[in-house]
């Protein structure tokens, strides 16, 4: 299992990227390039963002990207989630079949409480924080 995937490390590093060019408008090309991610990839990341309303697009010679909201109002969950969907650590608590230990499973209590942790700090991570 992975927690972060590579959509949403360089969706991270892409917004950073974008964060410190202020409203210009930057080609994904030379987002990739700065960035080391690969411009295909790149440009379907960029699909979610501006789908998303964090990242704006113009079409055109002056065209390109550019951040649209404030770098402190997204928070890292927002990210996990719209790349990766909601992050679960057990197969038992999301499958539609009820496992019949649910209720005297210790393990099931402990992943609880360790997502609850997980969920606070990450939930609790702005995107200003990490770039």
């Amino acid at each position: 299992m992975k927690l972060i995937t590579k959509q949403t490390d360089y969706a991270v590093r892409a917004l950073g990227y974008l964060s410190g060019r202020g409203d210009t408008f930057i080609s994904s090309g030379e987002i990739a390039r700065a960035e080391n991610i690969p411009a295909s990839f790149l440009r379907r990341i960029m699909q979610v963002l501006i789908k998303a309303g964090i990242v704006a697009a113009r079409e055109g010679k002056n065209g390109g990207v550019r951040l649209a909201v404030n770098p402190a109002t997204v928070r890292m969950i927002q990210l996990i989630e719209l790349f990766q969907g909601k992050i679960e650590l057990s197969d038992c608590m999301v499958r539609k079949d009820i496992c019949p230990n649910r209720r005297t499973c210790a393990l099931r209590t402990k992943i609880q409480q360790a997502e609850r942790r997980l969920f606070q700090d990450i939930g609790k991570t702005r995107l200003s924080e990490l770039i």
